[in-house]
């Protein structure tokens, strides 16, 4: 299975910043980890957060997209007079 067609030549060298995945980046990365944890995703609505069934306030998240929902660590970096 492929998940990212990178097409040589399409990509510009000089983006200052990785871009954001697209809707179908992120569905094919889905599909993929739900094949490769036998987990059965026919039929569920497949959005930026993972894989749900059923609609509204009844859904349910089959298959969560890795880090959603996880809350940013704070870091905190201590640096001697040299900057080290």
């Amino acid at each position: 299975m492929i998940l990212f067609d990178i097409t040589p030549g399409q990509l510009s060298p000089c983006n200052d910043k990785p871009r954001t995945a697209t809707m179908n980046e992120c569905a094919a990365y889905i599909r993929w980890l739900a094949e490769t944890r036998g987990i059965c995703i026919t039929g569920c609505d497949i959005s930026e957060s993972g894989a749900w069934r059923g609609k509204g306030s009844d859904a349910v998240c089959v298959l969560p997209m890795p880090g959603y929902g996880v809350q940013p660590h704070v870091i905190c970096e201590l640096l001697d007079d040299d900057g080290t």
